[in-house]
């Protein structure tokens, strides 16, 4: 056994450098009769010896939830303050022998040594390893403290436990999701709004994310009373910046899903399985191309003849029309503007009254816009890849149904 001859702290045979002071040791061992200073008092080797365990047991407090999680080192052997209780109600304790490694010479060391045993390196700027926990959902840690999982987007902290910074005195700390129970991807959350007309069973089925070539990718499995799916639920539509963070929510309700819209930018499509009656204002998307209705009334629908400076101004007959076709761009503007005035325009990629050449998502005829006792509406016609009309309100999904967020398209299965 190596002492420092600066402070008189035992150390082990081997040691280059002492672990309380720094200071390079000569290597050469105290003998049995001598005596070593430690602190401000003098004892023999025998009992300074027996004082220094053969491994020091550091405790990891794991922080309080919804803080970020940082371990810090506690002597076990250091005695708590008396009349101080130094555990803290609601929050587990976990013993961890971890090694840090030197950042300087990379040689491991235990967190209650302050320099390097190899090289003397100042150790005490070092950060504990943090403590992790396990998801749920896909099993990989993630460090304690933190409210998802940072590699699924699964809810890892109870939505009542994140609201508090810390936990009350008496109350039981927050639990992980058990190993192996299936859960949503995306975080649970509770809407008062929607407990009418639930089912008791909660979420049931999975949507099925299609890739462009419409084969299955990622499978989305649904359960507990609600679930969000949006650009940080889930690691398959982290890169799509069409998606707000939190999309749409989706509820259950008599045995299926209820989809309602988060977002008021982009919003949710379904697509079409039968003719859709079209209100003005619908936005509906054929092939890569996203159009607005807009029903003609009044002025704009019978527009009179125009003179100016007394003479009548020249111009093609106008034919009476009793609505438009507003394509609309990424930029927020409109492009063109197809005025309606038969009683049906096909819109496709080679026929029809209005087309689209370049597009390689539409179909050579796509979709139809009739007009029939004045009502108007939308039919696909059995396009390959569909036609989508943006959600006005709540609507209930079937089996079978297709929903478009941003870029991503899923299909829902009970």
């Amino acid at each position: 056994m190596a002492r420092c001859k600066n402070c008189g702290k035992a150390n082990r045979d081997g040691a280059l450098f002492c672990q309380d002071c720094g200071r390079p040791i000569d290597g050469t061992a105290d003998s049995p009769g001598g005596t070593a200073v430690a602190g401000a008092g003098t004892v023999g080797t025998a009992q300074a010896t027996a004082a220094v365990p053969a491994e020091p047991v550091i405790a990891a407090r794991v922080p309080a939830a919804g803080l970020d999680a940082v371990a810090l080192p506690i002597d076990a052997g250091a005695a708590a303050p008396a009349g101080k209780d130094e555990r803290i109600p609601g929050v587990p304790q976990v013993a961890s022998t971890d090694q840090a490694p030197c950042d300087n010479c990379g040689s491991p060391n235990p967190l209650s040594v302050s320099f390097c045993r190899t090289c003397g390196q100042n150790l005490n700027n070092r950060r504990p390893p943090q403590a992790k926990i396990a998801c749920g959902h896909c099993g990989h840690p993630t460090p304690a403290g933190f409210m998802y999982c940072q590699h699924c987007g699964n809810r890892l902290i109870p939505e009542a436990a994140s609201r508090s910074p810390l936990p009350r005195r008496g109350s039981n700390p927050p639990q992980a999701p058990a190993q192996g129970r299936a859960v949503a991807p995306a975080a649970p959350v509770r809407s008062n709004g929607d407990q009418a007309g639930r089912d008791k069973g909660g979420l049931r089925g999975r949507f099925v994310v299609l890739r462009r070539d419409g084969s299955d990718g990622d499978v989305l499995t649904l359960s507990g009373e609600s679930c969000d799916l949006g650009r940080s639920t889930h690691r398959c539509f982290a890169d799509d910046p069409y998606l707000a963070p939190r999309h749409l929510r989706l509820s259950p309700v008599g045995g299926g899903v209820r989809v309602r819209a988060l977002d008021s930018v982009n919003g949710v499509f379904w697509q079409l399985r039968e003719p859709h009656e079209l209100q003005t204002g619908d936005v509906f998307f054929v092939g890569r191309e996203l159009i607005r209705f807009e029903l003609l009334l009044g002025d704009e629908r019978d527009q009179p003849a125009v003179s100016e400076q007394g003479v009548r101004v020249l111009g093609s007959i106008p034919r009476e029309s009793w609505g438009r076709l507003r394509q609309l761009t990424t930029a927020a503007v409109s492009r063109d503007v197809w005025h309606l005035s038969r009683a049906e325009i096909l819109l496709g990629r080679e026929e029809g009254d209005i087309v689209f050449p370049d597009d390689e998502f539409m179909s050579r005829r796509h979709a139809l816009v009739s007009r029939l006792g004045g009502k108007v509406r939308l039919e696909d016609q059995n396009s390959s890849n569909g036609t989508y009309v943006r959600l006005r309100g709540d609507r209930d999904l079937m089996p079978g149904d297709v929903i478009r967020l941003g870029e991503q398209v899923l299909r829902y299965e009970p």
